[in-house]
């Protein structure tokens, strides 16, 4: 072909090249546009897969709160089913009891007229006071309106005894015994005693004396204690004194027999009262926390001595109650004994008492008739005098009870009360344990903290056997044998004629050896030194302790000092 042929056919193929690039690159952008198209659709699906992910988030979210809030609902509307109930209950009994009161006001206003003549009479003591016109009311209006009521007759009895008209006056007596003989009884005692008639009074005692005692009874028996403890008449005669604290013990030992109760298990019974009242106690004792285990069992030891201090303040709060409490004690007394329902207004006031239970149980009716059914059973039970005042005496505040009567009860038990305090004395001096668990780095032993110097001589033969044993580990057989060694090689070496060898090799064993012994001698020499630096650290730290232990001696001994103030307290009583 010639060259023109190869030139044109040359541009042809040129030409064709260009086609070829021409629809390549056409291709190139339809596909580029293709896949632009096709990441385009892409992102839109991922968008509308958000947004549809989003969307079934957001409405599982308001499904889970929509389902909560009726969970929620459905538990209220639950609590509701179960309060409304309680609720209607303690509105029932709220209501019950505003028509109670509205009963007590309208129905007994007799009784509360009785009771408030007979209040003026008690607080005054001066018959002369009460009126003609009242006591024509009292006597004979108001008897015939309330003649079921035993203070009417009461009352009767004390104006016929004024108007010295002993017939109506023993048949009003006789009448109020048959409604109430307790009250009556005590009624006529304590008016007796306060006129001064102290004969009188005791034939009053001498009728209730004969009386079955009950729970009922409880804080009659205190009141009859208070008397003989002087709590209202400094000046009451030896007599009845003598017959108030024979009654008073007689009832004590009575209920100590009914309770099971031991002198024993009386005292058992304070002392573990007394042991409630300490507190936790911590002192300053490092060595003593670190090295041994005597740091708890003296903080304990220290808790009950210096639970002294308040022991003795509990005490002295107790016997010197406030001058308005004593004096206010008998009144009080007085006027609930004269404020006690009858037998006509009991069943009200037993409803009462049932309806506040409850309430305080929250509408539970069950809970209430089971408080209610126990209140009822301790009121007609067999007194339970031992556990009641040493329950009162110990675990209320005067914010609780009466002051006066927490004194009371406690000079009842006070026999009791010093030698529960004896037995608690006794039990924490009882712990007199000076052997105690000792760990000072690698020695351990159990040691006399009261004895210093036997505690240091164990400490130096401990060490010594330490340093003994250790340096029985440290053997020089290794440096001997280098020596033996190279005498030996020196030997060999004249038989070979190889003397310089011989002795440069036995130079090198003889140093190595030599090297070996001098790491002995200061390996022992470091034994020593660390023998006698623990051993010296180790009676310091003792030294420590033991002063450490007879500051917690005498930190004891500083409140066992309080008990003898407290014996004193008890001595005065």
């Amino acid at each position: 072909m010639s060259n023109a042929g190869l030139y044109a056919e040359k541009n042809r193929l040129e030409r064709e090249l260009s086609d070829i690039r021409y629809e390549n690159a056409k291709l190139q952008r339809e596909v580029d546009q293709a896949v632009g198209t096709i990441d385009s659709l892409r992102q839109q699906l991922v968008n509308y897969e958000n947004n549809v992910n989003n969307t079934l988030a957001v409405s599982e979210s308001k499904m889970n709160n929509s389902i909560a809030k009726a969970d929620t609902a459905l538990g209220l509307q639950q609590q509701i089913e179960v309060l409304y109930p309680l609720y209607m209950n303690i509105e029932e009994a709220d209501k019950r009891n505003r028509q109670l009161q509205q009963k007590i006001y309208y129905d007994f206003k007799d009784y509360r007229i009785i009771r408030k003549i007979m209040q003026g009479i008690m607080d005054n003591l001066d018959l002369s006071l009460v009126s003609e016109e009242i006591i024509y009311k009292a006597v004979e209006k108001e008897h015939l309106q309330a003649p079921d009521f035993w203070l009417t007759s009461a009352m009767l009895a004390v104006m016929a005894w004024k108007a010295d008209n002993r017939e109506i006056a023993e048949r009003a007596i006789k009448n109020s015994l048959s409604l109430d003989i307790k009250n009556t009884c005590m009624f006529f005692m304590i008016f007796n005693l306060r006129m001064g008639r102290e004969a009188a009074a005791l034939n009053w005692m001498s009728v209730y004396e004969q009386q079955e005692i009950k729970g009922e009874d409880y804080k009659t028996i205190l009141m009859m204690f208070s008397l003989v403890s002087k709590t209202v008449f400094e000046n009451i005669s030896t007599n009845i004194r003598v017959r108030l604290e024979a009654f008073v013990d007689r009832i004590l030992k009575e209920s100590m027999a009914k309770e099971s109760f031991s002198d024993e298990g009386i005292i058992n019974l304070i002392r573990e009262r007394m042991i409630r009242t300490r507190t936790r106690q911590d002192f300053d004792c490092p060595a003593l926390r670190k090295h041994t285990n005597a740091y708890e069992y003296l903080a304990e030891t220290m808790s009950f001595a210096e639970n002294n201090s308040n022991i003795l303040d509990w005490i002295c709060t107790i016997v010197n109650p406030k001058t308005n409490e004593r004096n206010a004690y008998l009144k009080h007394y007085m006027d609930n004994l004269i404020a006690s329902p009858n037998a006509v207004e009991k069943e009200t006031y037993d409803e009462m008492k049932k309806n506040d239970y409850i309430v305080e149980c929250h509408g539970n009716k069950a809970d209430a008739e089971i408080r209610f059914a126990q209140e009822m059973h301790r009121m007609t039970q067999d007194i339970n005098l031992i556990a009641e005042m040493v329950k009162t005496v110990h675990d209320n505040t005067e914010e609780e009870v009466n002051a006066q009567m927490r004194r009371n009860m406690f000079v009842i038990l006070k026999d009791y009360e010093k030698r529960g305090y004896i037995s608690y004395l006794n039990n924490y001096r009882a712990r007199t344990n000076s052997r105690f668990s000792l760990t000072i780095q690698d020695y351990k032993t159990e040691a006399d903290l009261r004895d210093f110097q036997s505690e240091t001589r164990k400490i130096d033969s401990h060490y010594s056997a330490w340093l003994s044993n250790e340096l029985s580990k440290v053997k020089d057989v290794a440096s001997y044998i280098m020596f033996g060694a190279g005498v030996a090689v020196l030997i060999g070496s004249i038989f070979i004629k190889l003397i310089a060898l011989g002795i440069g090799i036995m130079v090198l064993l003889g140093l190595i050896g030599g090297i070996m012994m001098l790491v002995n001698s200061g390996t022992r020499k470091r034994l020593t030194n660390t023998a006698n630096r623990n051993c010296a650290n180790a009676k310091e730290i003792l030294r420590q302790v033991v002063t450490e232990y007879g500051n917690a001696l005498n930190g004891i001994r500083e409140y066992d000092n309080i008990s003898e103030s407290i014996l004193d307290e008890f001595a005065k009583i």
